[in-house]
């Protein structure tokens, strides 16, 4: 389901939103993507349409200061995206799962699709069929994100005696410990994780030798950044010896370090050339936002 091609983050899609992350920054105009983008060889046309299209998506939004658009990341990709932080925290274990209980129809079933892949990057798995569970309520993650197709389909809510939709948000309560391991193994597949970790930290050690150029860094990232997102933050004590948020973060912690070394002056002075500069949302912990 991640690989269907209507959700797939394509290289080029990644490449326009990873320029946030670059810049660390919640909101860029056009010609800074554009000059940004540049530096890995994307051609400016090549770059104005991929941002069309994932305004088309939502993966975007676009707002308008004059006559430039500046455009900031939907609330679904930026929870994405803030799985690359290398300080990202693993969520506690309260005693309780959050779950979301649905049926959606046959006759609706890409609805279904996008329902179930949008809750995966908001932290969710499936425990069974209809019933997913994560550690924290991402409700409103999901509700942005699936507005449209939420009111062509009657509401979040809609009644199942009505249009056969229903979404309820519940809370399930493990008996013991021990059933609490064995619904995260069941829902999250931790002995895969296992083998994920290790393939996120070996891409990670070989990076300075892989990173030699902009482009060759952003292949690496990229390859290491489709592992970490797919890869789901779960309680420490419900996963005993995996240990993911902390090596996630040492191998995501080496590759911002990496990128600050060797690239991230160039990118910030290109960003900061650009007539349209003074637009630029930076995050309160970017250290090259002029004050």
């Amino acid at each position: 389901m991640a690989d269907h091609p209507r959700y797939r983050l394509t290289r080029g899609a990644f490449d326009i939103i990873s320029a946030f992350g670059s810049l660390r920054a919640a909101a860029l105009p056009g010609p800074v993507i554009t000059a940004v983008l540049g530096l890995q060889g994307h051609q400016p046309s090549a770059v104005r349409n991929q941002v069309t299209r994932l305004v088309q998506r939502g993966m975007l939004r676009r707002t308008k200061a004059g006559t430039t658009s500046v455009y900031s990341l939907d609330e679904a990709m930026q929870h994405r995206f803030d799985m690359l932080s290398a300080d990202a925290a693993a969520p506690p274990f309260t005693g309780r799962f959050e779950g979301l209980v649905f049926a959606v129809p046959e006759t609706q079933r890409s609805l279904r699709d996008r329902i179930l892949y949008v809750a995966r990057f908001a932290g969710y798995r499936p425990l069974r069929p209809g019933v997913l569970i994560g550690f924290a309520d991402a409700t409103d993650t999901l509700v942005a994100a699936l507005a449209t197709e939420l009111e062509e389909a009657g509401g979040p809510r809609a009644s199942a005696a009505g249009d056969g939709l229903l979404w309820e948000r519940c809370a399930l309560v493990p008996a013991d410990l021990a059933q609490a391991r064995r619904w995260t193994d069941i829902a999250f597949d931790v002995r895969g994780l296992h083998m994920q970790l290790s393939e996120i930290e070996e891409l990670a050690r070989r990076a300075p030798e892989l990173a030699v150029d902009h482009v060759s860094y952003y292949d690496t990232f990229f390859d290491v950044s489709q592992r970490v997102m797919d890869f789901p933050s779960l309680p420490v004590e419900l996963t005993p010896g995996l240990r993911g948020n902390e090596r996630i973060g040492a191998a995501m912690g080496a590759l911002i370090g990496l990128f600050v070394e060797r690239f991230a002056a160039e990118v910030v002075e290109t960003a900061l050339a650009q007539p349209s500069a003074a637009l630029i949302e930076f995050l309160p912990d970017a250290v090259w936002a002029p004050r």
